[in-house]
């Protein structure tokens, strides 16, 4: 009888030191890659969902593991390569949360990576298809910046003018409303008028733009041409006078063509700095590298 109990000792024993080997591997085959993911060694841990999503085919943990591969180029910054792995799941049979945060962050890969054409179009599908699920807001808030990225003020004012409607509109739409009632007041610089001002004067154009270093320096050198052409002709030196109006022709040919170009980097750069405020004010998105787990839309950040 005592053998008896010794052996059922032994095989408990056994069975508990099988468990407790066993079991982690079991029972959370993404623990690994995702403490390489909190760790932020993200190509590492992307090989190794890309393992668990092998060595499980066609479960939610695969599933899972793919969506956390595309989060882990998304915090590496490869936008393409995010949105590819994105796009991927997001054609496949996967669990609803899954499903639909694959949607949104392709939306978000395509923002950040200055595509907002296809952003907009992303977002707009999201808001459309989950009008109910919390983050149509995000959608909606964003296909507001992407009109204003693409320059289309008037819609980005429509949209917050939709959503303010929603009964209560929070208070972050709130703010956006508010922000894009000032939207035509952004500072603009007149691309047409920097050239002109170029042509009369080298290097006025880009004093009108704020830029008063390559204002000095193309006043300098189109003078300074000009000088040694009209020098070079009264010495009766018509070949170095032509050689020099030459260069002179192509310098203040770039003098506008600069002028022109610093006009708009000034309206982009302001068109930025409204949206960036945006941003901050509202805090959209502010949560998309979030992990979703594969059976509820529960959100853990890392």
């Amino acid at each position: 009888m005592n053998k008896n109990y010794v052996h059922l000792g032994v095989i408990l024993n056994c069975v508990l030191v099988m468990s407790a080997v066993a079991g982690p591997a079991a029972d959370a085959p993404l623990s690994f890659p995702d403490a390489l993911f909190a760790e932020k060694d993200y190509y590492r841990a992307i090989t190794e969902y890309k393992r668990v999503a092998h060595l499980h085919p066609a479960t939610d943990v695969a599933a899972n593991a793919r969506y956390m591969i595309g989060l882990s180029y998304f915090r590496g910054e490869k936008w393409d390569a995010a949105q590819a792995a994105f796009q991927q799941l997001n054609r496949m049979e996967v669990p609803d949360p899954l499903a639909r945060r694959a949607l949104l962050m392709m939306g978000e890969c395509a923002y950040r990576n200055g595509d907002y054409g296809t952003a907009l179009d992303l977002f707009q599908t999201f808001a459309v298809e989950h009008p109910e699920d919390p983050k149509a807001e995000d959608a909606g808030m964003r296909m507001a910046q992407s009109y204003v990225h693409l320059e289309k003020e008037p819609f980005a004012v429509q949209q917050a003018e939709r959503m303010i409607t929603q009964d209560p509109p929070s208070e972050r739409v709130a703010r956006m409303h508010t922000a894009l009632q000032e939207i035509d007041r952004i500072p603009r610089k007149s691309p047409r008028l920097a050239g002109a001002l170029s042509a009369v004067l080298p290097g006025a154009g880009q004093l009108y733009t704020g830029r008063s270093g390559d204002a000095l320096l193309s006043f300098l050198l189109n003078s300074g041409l000009i000088i040694a052409a009209v020098v070079a002709f009264n010495n009766d030196e018509p070949v170095a006078g032509g050689l020099i109006a030459a260069v002179e022709l192509t310098w203040y040919s770039g003098n506008i063509y600069g002028a022109v170009n610093a006009a708009h980097k000034y309206n982009r750069d302001q068109r930025s700095r409204f949206i960036e405020n945006l941003d901050f004010q509202c805090g959209i998105m502010k949560d998309a590298e979030n992990r979703i787990t594969p059976t509820g839309a529960i959100s853990l950040s890392f």
